[in-house]
């Protein structure tokens, strides 16, 4: 879509799968047959899906694990399938299942144990359980929700638990016994698909009926029903690690192991940021698990709602999960209410300041991580964990090189009793860097952070949205980028300035409605995280009402925006 036809393009480049997928994709729920409810998440990008769609988020899982293990600690993944693959019969007939749709899971699983990753094969247990004569009362998935059902969880629990007892020696973990009780059948009372239908819709439909069960410790542990301090098995995930007496993948678990097992899963929060919760918690510093049981929906490996890596997240999960290091240790230097630590303008943005702090009656810290033009402030809770903590601080900044670091103890008693700069894992640090090349932004993308940017049309261009539209980037030299653009903008008078790390490039000023600018840059980039910004004076809604039936605050569109590594 060049100058002309633009407009056209623009009313209808989003429409295009209006009527079919679209309507699907603004209800998230697919009507299949026999009383069947699919997941849009389960679809993906439909027919846009490609195989190579889940690599950066495997690749991420395939570092996890490497880094578990450099601690004696075993990765288990759990990857629960979509409920597509086990009923793929009762599928919507206008929506079938693509082949790169159908190799989805099986491919996963290959890429995954590729990388040393201990994956469990869920698929196959749930298929063989469709042939029990259960089936017809209880299905495996249930019917109306995307969650697998109470018979599901157990047969997908049985079968990490197997995997679980060929991958560790089971003489390393605590022994306890348990009593998994079936319940009275029950009928659900809230399905997670159903819900979405407008009432008149959900009307038509039977509920579901269920077996609920209860899970009895015996013998063994000390606290909790599902832990103790005396585990050594971990599970991370989303809800379906949290479906209790309905799913109870998590009673599961601790019944076939016969040990206990702390279940660190939340619900509604995706699959990255429960695991990060769970190794920022003191349990994981000071009393590192044997095992850790890490399940995952097969659709968060695509880009679906929930799914979305925090940023540089590689760089989060490496410093968390490392502990020690053999960089020399760091002193504090007390200042004006603070306790300093200096790292040097050669700090390398990709390391973690690891602090050792004693305070009894601390509950939060506040810290300020400082470069040469700008300042990063965080607060950590301490008030659940007594006397001691490890503290693990991340050093990257937004376009700069961090420098010092600030302890702020708000006027309580604080006590460094170590603290070392970090180096990053190397199997974490080499999923930063962009990998050499040239990289569309008017394609998908990886390895760098984009706001500002609307959806890729179908005709391959992309709007910029708001004031500022930004690109982030790792670079771990200052070897030069060259960017190519290809810009149309449609608003008289309208101006454009290039910004890196927050040093303004070029202004392009005094632009007319409908003209193309095509400009060719080359940036030097810092070492560390860069930010490369494009500023416009007015967008759609803020000096310009260009497309007034478009509620999004349109600036300019990209016919072309490549960056090359």
């Amino acid at each position: 879509m060049r100058r002309s036809g633009w407009l056209v393009g623009l009313l209808f480049g989003g429409l295009a799968l209006a009527g079919t997928f679209g309507q699907f994709q603004e209800t998230g729920v697919a009507m299949g047959k026999n009383g069947w409810l699919f997941h849009v998440a389960e679809y993906g990008a439909y027919q846009n899906e490609t195989l190579s769609d889940m690599t950066e988020k495997i690749n991420l899982i395939g570092a996890a694990s490497a880094m578990f293990k450099q601690k004696g600690i075993q990765l288990v993944v759990a990857l629960v399938p979509a409920k597509l693959h086990v009923y793929e019969s009762e599928l919507p007939s206008e929506f079938p299942l693509t082949d790169t749709m159908r190799s989805r899971y099986a491919r996963a699983l290959e890429a995954l144990r590729s990388q040393g990753v201990n994956a469990v094969d869920l698929l196959t247990p749930l298929v063989n359980g469709k042939k029990a004569k259960e089936e017809s009362q209880y299905p495996v998935y249930q019917r109306l929700d995307h969650h697998f059902s109470s018979r599901g969880a157990l047969i997908a629990a049985k079968a990490v638990a197997d995997v679980v007892r060929k991958s560790v020696n089971m003489n390393d973990l605590p022994k306890a016994s348990f009593k998994l009780r079936a319940m009275p059948p029950e009928t659900y009372q809230e399905s997670s698909l159903l819900r979405r239908l407008p009432a008149a819709e959900q009307a038509k439909f039977k509920p579901e009926v269920f077996i609920p069960y209860e899970l009895e410790r015996l013998s063994g542990g000390k606290a909790g029903l599902l832990g103790g301090n005396d585990a050594k098995v971990v599970l991370v995930g989303s809800s379906a690690s949290k479906g209790g007496r309905q799913w109870p993948f998590e009673y599961g678990l601790p019944f076939d192991l016969s040990t206990n097992v702390i279940n660190a899963a939340q619900v509604g929060r995706g699959p990255w940021l429960p695991m990060e919760d769970y190794l920022r918690d003191p349990s994981y510093q000071t009393s590192a698990p044997k095992v850790v049981i890490w399940q995952l929906w097969e659709a968060f490996l695509l880009d679906v709602d929930q799914s979305a890596l925090p940023q540089d997240w590689a760089l989060t999960l490496g410093g968390l999960i490392q502990d020690g290091c053999k960089d020399a240790a760091l002193k504090p230097v007390a200042g004006g209410g603070y306790q300093e630590f200096v790292l040097g303008a050669s700090s390398n943005p990709t390391n973690t300041l690891v602090v050792d702090l004693a305070s009894p009656k601390l509950e939060k810290l506040r810290f300020e991580v400082i470069g040469a033009t700008s300042r990063k402030t965080m607060t950590s809770r301490l008030g659940l964990i007594g006397k001691n903590y490890r503290l693990k601080i991340p050093l990257a900044l937004d376009g700069d090189i961090p420098q010092r670091v600030r302890l702020y103890a708000e006027g309580k008693a604080l006590k460094v009793t170590a603290a070392n700069n970090c180096a990053l894992p190397a199997a974490a640090a080499k999923l930063l860097e962009p990998n050499p090349g040239t990289k569309s932004l008017t394609a998908r993308t990886e390895r760098l952070e984009l706001k500002g940017f609307a959806d890729i049309e179908t005709n391959g261009v992309r709007w910029a949205l708001g004031q500022e539209t930004s690109v982030g980037f790792w670079r771990s030299s200052t070897k030069p980028v060259q960017l190519n653009l290809d810009v149309f903008n449609p608003i008289e008078g309208q101006e454009i300035t290039v910004f890196l790390n927050n040093q303004p490039l070029e202004v392009w000023s005094g632009l007319h409605a409908g003209e193309n600018q095509k400009h060719q840059l080359t940036l030097t980039p810092i070492r560390g995280r860069n930010i490369l910004a494009l500023r416009v004076k007015s967008f759609n809604g803020a000096g310009s009402d260009f497309a007034k039936d478009d509620v999004r605050p349109l600036s300019v569109m990209f016919n072309q925006f490549d960056l090359g590594f």
